[in-house]
């Protein structure tokens, strides 16, 4: 497949989809093929996003620490680092990235002891350039949702310090100190409150236990 026939069978799919994404979103392909990291590039580059590649593992991992990247496409079996470890090494440092595994073969075996391994999609080889643009899209967009929802949800985890029903509760919440009676024996010169601390008696959280005795 030359350049020309990639731009001719991507037209139609593109020209819907560049309008959906949110360009210039930047995405990081990390593909051993040559001919297929081309293809995925200059396909991603004709529906107007930004595109860096990587050639194994080991430099993907370079470039997500050098750069700020809106979405990972990478393969699976790769020199240095394969697509798994990659994705481990994200999980590591909770780097929050949506991916896309674009392979062969999937390690599902892997997927299935490791759940939290899951990429955001997957596409399996070989795939078509439509398929390729339509889950690319989603994959942003859903990841746009979720930006979007995150401001709400740390507003809802806030105190509302404004609401004066929160004085109240706290009002209510403090303990009170109960009133003591003054308790006189014999001698008036030595007042002793009922509710005071007793040292004999007095348990570790400040109150006075109550003894009863059974005959």
């Amino acid at each position: 497949m030359n350049d020309s026939i990639l731009l001719q069978t991507c037209e139609p799919a593109t020209s819907n989809l560049q309008s959906k994404a949110s360009p210039p979103q930047r995405i990081l392909v990390a593909e051993d093929d040559p001919f297929i990291c081309q293809l995925n590039t200059k396909t991603l580059l004709h529906a107007g996003y930004e595109v860096d590649t990587a050639a194994d593992g080991a430099a993907a991992w370079q470039a997500l620490n050098a750069n700020r990247y809106d979405l990972l496409i990478t393969d699976n079996s790769m020199p240095k680092v394969s697509g798994v470890e990659l994705l481990k090494q994200l999980r590591a440092v909770r780097m929050e990235l949506p991916s896309i595994m674009a392979t062969g073969t999937l390690p599902q075996h892997e997927f299935d002891l490791h759940p939290w391994l899951q990429p955001t999609a997957t596409l399996l080889k070989p795939y078509t350039i439509e398929q390729l643009l339509r889950t690319v899209a989603a994959v942003l967009r859903e990841a746009n949702r979720a930006n979007d929802r995150l401001p709400q949800l740390k507003n809802l985890a806030a105190p509302d310090q404004s609401n004066p029903l929160l004085g109240e509760l706290v009002e209510v919440a403090r303990p009170r100190t109960p009133e003591c009676k003054i308790a006189r024996g014999r001698s008036a010169r030595s007042p002793r409150p009922l509710c005071g601390p007793s040292k004999n008696r007095e348990s570790r959280s400040g109150l006075t236990p109550i003894l009863t005795t059974l005959r």
